[in-house]
């Protein structure tokens, strides 16, 4: 509604209360000026020639909150860039960045997008969207959120450290090593990359005339097969041995 001001004299405080479903353009009757929502979700006025304070005023036209979820929890930085401007996240206790920040923002659509660092896969990006518009697209990295008078949107975009298995052969014997989940089929593929915190089956099988001696590196024990966590890069070397031995012994011809 208008509000009107008497031809009184001095300075006066006028307070707005705002309906967050209603904010939008505001018209300003003074001096013809327009009243107008920014990026930062404040109402500006155009005209501010005659004003003795500040024409600005905090409303919630709507929040979006982009939260950095990493496994493990690391100092790596996340970078972001889109609608909202460019910024970083992490997730660890180092206070130097957040693992979150909040925007308010006007009614509209806005991309967020991660460009994920060297051997951190961009594994999910979930938002919670209470009317479900916004949409992911995980190949690219991006979220576009659909923001609406009100809401609140949060996306999570949940990076996971992608580390190197590598498997040796060892000793006289020969034999194979093979994982699970696949990848691992030692000798034909003896390195696989693995996300953090998986866990890998190796399992050695001695060919014929030779047998699985043991393991050794980051792996250890006689059983054929063990369980890798992989919590770090980690090379494991299974030695294979040989049981049967062939002795030639010369043939000596008597002549008669």
């Amino acid at each position: 509604d208008d509000v009107t001001i008497g031809a009184a004299t001095g300075s006066f405080d006028v307070q707005f209360s705002a309906d967050p479903s209603a904010i939008g353009i505001f018209d300003n009757p003074r001096d013809g000026g327009g009243c107008q929502v920014d990026p930062d979700g404040h109402i500006i006025e155009g005209n501010e020639d005659n004003n003795t304070a500040a024409d600005s005023v905090a409303v919630g036209v709507g929040t979006i909150t982009i939260v950095k979820d990493a496994a493990p929890d690391d100092a790596q930085d996340f970078s972001f860039t889109g609608d909202v401007g460019d910024f970083d996240l992490d997730d660890d206790d180092d206070p130097t960045l957040p693992n979150s920040s909040d925007f308010v923002r006007a009614v509209g659509s806005y991309q967020v997008t991660e460009s994920p660092p060297a051997d951190w896969n961009l594994a999910v990006i979930r938002c919670d969207d209470p009317d479900g518009e916004t949409t992911t697209d995980l190949g690219a990295g991006t979220a576009t959120i659909d923001l609406d008078l009100g809401e609140h949107v949060t996306c999570t975009f949940t990076n996971t450290l992608q580390l190197t298995l590598t498997v040796d052969r060892a000793g006289s014997g020969a034999g194979t090593v093979t994982s699970d989940p696949a990848g691992i089929d030692c000798g034909v593929d003896c390195t696989e990359i693995y996300n953090w915190g998986a866990l890998v089956a190796l399992t050695a099988t001695a060919d014929a005339n030779s047998a699985f001696e043991g393991w050794s590196g980051d792996c250890s024990g006689a059983n054929p097969t063990i369980t890798v966590t992989m919590d770090a890069d980690k090379t494991c070397t299974a030695t294979f041995r040989q049981t049967i031995f062939w002795i030639y012994l010369p043939l000596i011809l008597k002549s008669s």
